[in-house]
């Protein structure tokens, strides 16, 4: 069920007045009417049938995302009459977004970084997910440790693209040796997680030929590989029509041939007053030439908890999902099976929220209720 004009409308205006910087929202367009001219990006996903509120994936089905009006089941409130310390116990494990969680564009949020301190200070395990594969885990340490978080290590952060890394790592075992190369749409981050993880078996992404224009009319650099079993798409600041055509080959000529994607976003918002396609518009072109199931790897789908939790040590029922958005970071929590908090220092305001069905179990202002009990 897609969601109605006006809340998505009202999503809209709440994530842009915030001025998050280049972070994601799924299922933000709103439908057209007599009095609204059609965008170009309800036009691409109407032309292939794509739902901004779905994830198409074989392993995680059944995404069914509305946000029609219903102010019904409300979730619980933290603050400072709470009994936050009893709170904080019954979780082992805490999962954060980062934008519009930890910080806004370059600055931290007010009471984040003590808050983190804190559960730190508890013994809580603490995890930093991210739907951005166009930074590798290594550029996130390093701006968690800028903002005075030097406890977390590499293996503290996972990204869309380290979901789709660990993908592939359980899925080119099973494939044809003579059917797997890989042909990616990137940039240079998910070449470096792909390398670390001792996957080397592919072609396109940063190499500087795949971002110069073709010449006009001619189609003699597209060259079919029977070879190539995935092509894995992420955002990309350089996707061009060689890349799309090469892909699009790829996925029609081999039957055997999967896409898979670090997310299926469909904008990206920049500042405070520019919206652009995100990655799931770019999807938009290459889906309709493969039969096959295509696979998300990032925030809503499973497929995200089941990278983060592959060793098996975190108990669902003990870990706490906490993050900005309703469409990503709590949709994620309820497909994964985990307690959710929603923050209101991001894309999601208190009028946005009463206006969705999607439901967090618990919301706050911000980490700054968490901060409060690390202090003296």
């Amino acid at each position: 069920m897609r969601c109605c004009p006006r809340s998505c409308q009202q999503r809209d205006d709440d994530a842009r007045g915030r001025g998050r910087t280049q972070t994601s929202r799924r299922g933000s367009l709103p439908a057209s009417t007599s009095s609204r001219p059609v965008r170009l990006t309800d036009h691409l996903l109407s032309l292939f049938s794509i739902d901004p509120l779905r994830s198409t994936t074989d392993l995680t089905t059944g995404i069914d995302i509305v946000a029609c009006p219903s102010r019904a089941d409300m979730p619980k409130e933290l603050d400072e009459h709470e009994d936050l310390a009893g709170f904080l116990a019954q979780y082992d494990s805490f999962l954060f977004d980062c934008d519009g969680v930890i910080w806004v564009g370059s600055e931290p949020i007010a009471g984040s970084v003590d808050a983190i301190r804190y559960l730190l200070k508890l013994g809580k395990r603490v995890k930093f997910i991210t739907n951005n594969a166009t930074a590798s885990r290594k550029t996130y340490v390093k701006r968690l440790h800028d903002i005075g978080l030097h406890e977390i290590l590499h293996t503290d952060v996972c990204s869309s693209g380290t979901a789709s890394v660990d993908h592939l790592a359980s899925l080119l075992p099973r494939l044809d040796p003579a059917k797997r190369d890989i042909f990616l749409i990137c940039q240079a981050a998910l070449e470096e997680e792909l390398r670390e993880a001792g996957i080397t078996n592919f072609r396109g992404g940063s190499d500087p030929k795949w971002n110069e224009p073709m010449p006009l009319q001619d189609f003699s650099s597209i060259k079919p590989d029977p070879r190539i079993g995935i092509v894995l798409l992420s955002f990309d600041m350089h996707f061009n029509y060689r890349k799309i055509c090469q892909a699009y080959d790829h996925l029609a000529k081999n039957a055997h041939c999967q896409l898979v994607l670090t997310n299926d976003d469909v904008e990206v918002v920049v500042g405070q007053d520019v919206a652009c396609p995100g990655e799931g518009l770019m999807a938009a072109t290459l889906r309709p030439a493969t039969k096959n199931p295509v696979t998300v790897c990032g925030k809503p789908n499973k497929t995200l908890w089941d990278s983060i939790n592959r060793e098996g040590k975190m108990d669902s029922s003990r870990t706490l999902m906490i993050g900005d958005s309703l469409a990503t970071d709590i949709q994620f929590a309820k497909n994964a099976g985990l307690k959710s908090l929603l923050v209101f220092s991001g894309a999601t305001s208190r009028d946005a929220l009463r206006s969705s069905d999607i439901r967090p179990d618990f919301v706050a202002d911000s980490l700054a209720i968490i901060a409060r009990l690390g202090r003296p």
